[in-house]
């Protein structure tokens, strides 16, 4: 593998077994920008294309490489509860009136909750969850 500009691979000319996909490029962990660059190059080759179960296998575990390096160097941003409040409430096409109605408050409530000035209560987070399908811990800050 090249470790400035690297030579594209086609899916046409990749191997077949993983054994062979193995002795073109050995998945390992990855530890650098270099390597990250090596795998995701070897990664797109696979991407959009129908794959034999020795493919797919080396697809997924390059996949996962990639994630657990991301994860490690970029994590991601922790977005505040209200913010996801209103994200998803849009996404619903709901309002303030039909929050308050969905957690049965006063919209003067549900005003201090989207503001930040108040947190959302278990009993709240829990209906939340069920009505907009997420998990409740993006309702936690």
């Amino acid at each position: 593998m090249k470790t400035k500009s690297s030579t594209r691979h086609q899916f046409k000319d990749m191997p077949k077994t993983y054994e062979q996909l193995c002795r073109i490029f050995l998945p390992r962990p990855i530890h650098d920008n270099v390597q990250f660059r090596n795998t995701c190059e070897i990664a797109e080759t696979f991407a959009g294309h129908t794959l034999n179960n020795d493919q797919g296998d080396y697809f997924e575990i390059l996949s996962e490489l990639i994630e657990d390096y991301e994860a490690e160097t970029s994590p991601e941003p922790k977005v505040k509860a209200s913010a996801m409040l209103e994200f998803l409430m849009e996404q619903q096409e709901m309002n303030g009136s039909d929050l308050a109605r969905l957690l049965k408050v006063d919209r003067s409530l549900v005003s201090r909750i989207l503001n930040g000035k108040r947190q959302l209560t278990v009993p709240q987070i829990k209906v939340l969850s069920r009505k907009l399908s997420v998990s409740t811990s993006v309702f936690i800050d």
